[in-house]
């Protein structure tokens, strides 16, 4: 772990029991992954790549999200769903302190320095990024550091290794 920043993760049981779901496709294929990248521009806090789930069982899931925004509604058709392997190390982002204990970079957005996620050194400690609903709700305006533009609960996968269609 690096001494620069101490991510919290889900207790094995959690990790055992964790069922996710994917939208717009019938079928896990690792070989359509793409690596997780820091994005590019302003205003963008999400990175590229990995493969966005939410969790089976979510009371503010993607479907519902789509539903109420009307938005994307055609792709919620097709879904299939994953666990994980005992092994994964999934991160967690429940509160703001969660947040902030993820790794950082600096980044100009609009003329000013803000410090956002560092995506691609997280993909390096975590296989999987839980952004529980509290956390969404407790992230999406924060001050200074924010997850604004997650829109539900997620699990963002960041290594296909760490789970399998169920």
């Amino acid at each position: 772990m690096s001494p620069y920043f101490f991510v919290k993760y889900c207790n094995s049981f959690t990790t055992d029991s964790l069922r996710v779901v994917h939208f717009k496709s019938n079928a896990f294929d690792a070989a359509k992954f793409n690596p997780i990248r820091n994005p590019l521009g302003n205003y963008w806090i999400k990175p590229k790549g990995g493969l966005w789930t939410c969790p089976a069982q979510s009371k503010h899931s993607w479907k519902d999200f789509c539903k109420v925004e009307g938005f994307n509604t055609h792709t919620l058709g097709k879904s299939f769903q994953l666990k994980f392997h005992s092994t994964a190390r999934i991160a967690v982002v429940d509160n703001y302190h969660d947040l902030q204990c993820l790794p950082m970079m600096k980044r100009l957005i609009n003329g000013e320095v803000e410090r956002v996620v560092d995506w691609e050194t997280l993909s390096h400690y975590a296989d999987a990024l839980w952004l529980t609903e509290r956390g969404e709700q407790l992230t999406r305006l924060s001050v200074p550091y924010n997850l604004y533009g997650w829109d539900c609960e997620t699990v963002l996968i960041m290594n296909p290794k760490c789970c399998y269609q169920v």
